[in-house]
């Protein structure tokens, strides 16, 4: 079966089609209008049989009419607030579930998928970093959520306007960060930001770690490009591009409808 999944975070929609659990195609657009295409061959007809539509901030009415052009109503799930009849891979807690993002449920689907039976610790770098838990029993925690890498650096530059406003993006080339990393105030700060956080995260691995044991550790989301480097080689910590559009797909396999 061809599937396709959208997520729509804070910043863009990224798309993908998936066949027998493959991602065939993947797409990163600004805004709704390029993805019509995406999902239809040359004749125009879609390319999909189902698809899921998800979004923590709400699904627009441009975008539902947008998918609908693409799949009638009864072959398309739209996620943006609790679905009562939506099965997941996974159990949780009933206190947890109006509380947690949809974008968290999917990356514990993800979890689940790439590593049933483990324990594993999903950690997400987006707008914020989210930490998140599926056991190898199948049950999953929702973890802490902390500032993320960008609004680190705003809020420095927010908060004590003396300071520059560094972009990660312009010292891409130059990470990981070392000691000698610093010649001025603006490598000064993204030290303290990128390894800070880098710290920040290892710290809540070795507390997983401790706590489990056997740990597992996806590393995923928008900012991941800054860490791969650091991820590199190091045992059981894994950088997963696309993990979420991953696990939305893995859901929607999961409701037969």
């Amino acid at each position: 079966m061809i599937t396709g999944v959208i997520d729509i975070g804070n910043t863009a929609l990224k798309a993908g089609v998936f066949e027998n659990n493959r991602m065939m195609r993947f797409l990163y657009a600004p805004n709704v209008e390029d993805f019509n295409d995406f999902f239809c061959g040359p004749n125009g007809a879609s390319v999909v049989e189902k698809m899921l539509v998800a979004s923590v901030a709400g699904i627009s009415d441009e975008v539902r009419n947008a998918v609908l052009q693409i799949l009638p109503d009864s072959k398309i799930i739209f996620w943006d607030k609790p679905v009562p009849a939506l099965r997941l891979p996974f159990s949780i807690c009933n206190e947890y579930w109006s509380a947690t993002g949809i974008d968290r449920f999917a990356l514990a689907a993800g979890a689940v998928a790439q590593y049933p039976k483990s324990n594993v610790l999903c950690i997400s770098l987006g707008t914020c970093v989210t930490y998140n838990f599926v056991s190898k029993d199948g049950v999953f925690e929702p973890g802490a959520i902390s500032a993320g890498l960008s609004a680190r650096l705003r809020a420095m530059h927010n908060e004590a306007p003396a300071l520059p406003l560094v972009r990660a993006d312009d010292y891409i080339n130059i990470l990981p960060l070392n000691d000698e990393s610093i010649v001025d105030t603006s490598t000064s700060i993204l030290h303290g930001c990128v390894n800070g956080l880098w710290y920040e995260i290892r710290g809540y691995i070795d507390g997983y770690n401790a706590r489990y044991g056997g740990l597992t550790v996806l590393i995923t989301g928008g900012d991941l490009i800054y860490y791969e480097k650091y991820v590199s080689g190091i045992y059981r910590i894994f950088a997963t591009p696309n993990l979420v559009l991953q696990g939305l797909n893995e859901i929607l396999q999961y409701n037969n409808f």
